[in-house]
């Protein structure tokens, strides 16, 4: 991970990395072979180096569509999360099968305790980042949210099937059931109302999903630097003060600035996502008031049977209670998971200034 344009170090540039581990690196090993070739065939084949990477860009983004990303953003976001809590995983396997020593073991006089302070006031705000990162850990949440509004989506399709078919026995049985066909005319807008309101909920749902992913990711790049300038530091803490002046001039300056810029991005990310959670709640309130339409509708419905004998629409009516029944019950929960969604960002926003007073602590001062 390179450093950003406009932030040079005055000999090069700052790269932090790391060994990959989680599924996604076999995936990305095989796409990047194939785009390797398809880059070769072109060029072999009398196309120039321009068209190769042309032929190259539009086949990664047919591939990362057909893996379920919308986009290189929303791939790279996925993979740099799931590469970071991959190897947080395997480094809490290592630590406990071999506990590390603590860096105060190592200060052997008072000219190192500026590197422990700064060990110390790192692991700090590692620990309030980690808090921040693993309650942004919503994919499973976000995945079930996404299934259980397509299943209220899914109801009023079939809400609307069964007000056509009501439509078309209301005509046949001629003027004895004229209440019951204007019935079924609002049985369909109703469901239509409901339908968009699945989408425009969807719809918000996934803004806020992307970025949350953006949020996350500035949170992963400021982790792992924070880490690097820890690793930095322990270094000191074993150096005597002639070796530790071969440590790069500004490195790990450098490194606060970066990261520090990077809580910045995912602070100010977060607290944008948490005055756009109005908008879900808008988006619900607008599903409430369909969902009480239609069960006024229902009821008017039953209202009009009275004074009509169809078996037929007795059936479509039983069908139509049976499904506004999964669809009230499928709403509750919906509501529920976004609820628990909007908890967790309030949670995520209340994190801000300890995490802004931690990093600040890191600040190891002029290079």
């Amino acid at each position: 991970m390179g450093r950003r344009p406009g932030h040079p170090l005055t000999d090069g540039y700052l790269s932090v990395r790391f060994k990959p581990s989680s599924s996604l690196f076999p995936v990305v090993q095989k796409l990047y072979r194939d785009l390797l070739q398809i880059e070769a065939r072109v060029e072999s084949s009398g196309g120039g180096k321009p068209a190769a990477i042309a032929a190259s860009r539009e086949a990664l983004e047919t591939a990362l569509r057909n893996l379920g990303f919308s986009s290189y953003r929303d791939f790279m976001h996925t993979a740099f999360e799931s590469e970071i809590r991959s190897r947080e995983a395997l480094v809490l396997q290592k630590r406990a099968a071999a506990p590390a020593s603590t860096a105060e073991a190592s200060v052997t006089s008072s000219a190192h305790l500026p590197a422990l302070r700064l060990v110390q006031s790192c692991q700090d705000a590692l620990a309030r980042l980690d808090r921040l990162f693993h309650l942004l850990d919503i994919t499973s949440l976000n995945d079930r949210i996404r299934s259980k509004s397509a299943s209220v989506t899914s109801l009023s399709g079939s809400t609307q099937m069964l007000s056509l078919n009501g439509s078309i026995e209301t005509e046949q049985l001629g003027a004895t059931a004229s209440g019951l066909g204007t019935v079924m005319d609002w049985l369909q807008e109703s469901s239509k109302d409901i339908s968009q309101g699945c989408d425009q909920l969807a719809a918000q749902l996934s803004a806020v999903t992307d970025e949350i992913k953006s949020v996350v990711f500035e949170i992963s790049s400021a982790k792992l630097q924070i880490e690097m300038t820890t690793c930095f530091a322990t270094e000191l803490l074993h150096l005597d003060l002639a070796a530790s002046s071969a440590m790069p001039p500004g490195a790990i300056q450098n490194l606060y600035s970066s990261s520090r810029r990077a809580v910045d991005r995912a602070l100010t990310g977060l607290a944008a996502i948490h005055k756009d959670l109005r908008s879900l709640d808008n988006a619900q309130d607008s599903m409430r008031k369909n969902i009480r339409a239609l069960h006024l509708i229902y009821l008017k419905g039953r209202m009009e049977m009275a004074a009509v004998a169809s078996e037929r629409l007795g059936i479509i009516f039983d069908n139509l209670k049976q499904q506004l029944d999964e669809t009230d019950e499928n709403v509750e929960t919906l509501e529920s998971m976004i609820d628990q969604l909007e908890n967790e960002l309030l949670s995520g926003v209340a994190l801000s200034s300890p995490i802004v007073q931690a990093v600040a602590a890191i600040d190891p001062g002029p290079a």
